[in-house]
């Protein structure tokens, strides 16, 4: 339930990627702000939070972090100007395939969901890095990680309140509608 509106006040008051405020990453609230303007990263980073619910312990964080080492280097790579171009389309495509994962609710091995996180954490930090090329400043890089870990801590933790206060057979039930509210996010962003 809280996760439904987490994404429902997202939609009210995200905007797609292209319309970051700002010229640039300049200083640390930039970097902090910064995932918060765009639906796209916004919805992508509460979704792998959500996604970590699924493990328990030490493995819980190994998601989130990958998806953070993926788009520390996603940075270096935009702001090198590898791959400029082809991330907006392997945003919406995480968007998406993260809302499909939770949606099946297969189980994924650690591993597999480790490189998959990764991957589109490189894809977003790729976005950011083409976005403001050598600009990025040092704080700014460390603002941006910073909020991105506090959308997965919010995606984590939004959906362990509300699963521990349900039946468990809800749980399932609460991890399907979250992926469905993702794909149509990721719908949404295409258009």
């Amino acid at each position: 339930m809280y996760t439904a509106l987490l994404l429902f006040f997202a939609l009210l008051f995200g905007q797609s990627a292209h319309a970051h405020f700002g010229n640039g990453l300049l200083h640390f609230h930039d970097g902090l702000l910064h995932p918060l303007t765009g639906l796209d990263h916004l919805a992508a980073a509460v979704a792998v939070g959500i996604w970590s619910t699924e493990r328990r312990g030490l493995r819980a964080i190994s998601t989130p972090g990958s998806f953070l080492g993926g788009m520390s280097a996603g940075i270096v790579a935009g702001s090198l100007g590898w791959f400029h171009g082809s991330a907006d389309a392997g945003i919406l495509l995480s968007v998406g395939a993260l809302g499909a994962i939770l949606f099946v609710g297969r189980d994924v091995p650690v591993l597999m969901g480790c490189f998959v996180a990764g991957a589109f954490g490189c894809l977003h930090g790729i976005a950011h890095g083409s976005e403001v090329g050598f600009g990025l400043a040092p704080g700014a890089l460390a603002g941006l990680l910073l909020s991105t870990g506090f959308l997965h801590a919010a995606g984590y933790f939004s959906v362990q309140y509300t699963r521990d206060r349900l039946p468990k057979h809800y749980g399932t039930a609460l991890l399907r509608t979250s992926g469905a509210v993702l794909m149509g996010v990721a719908a949404l962003l295409a258009v």
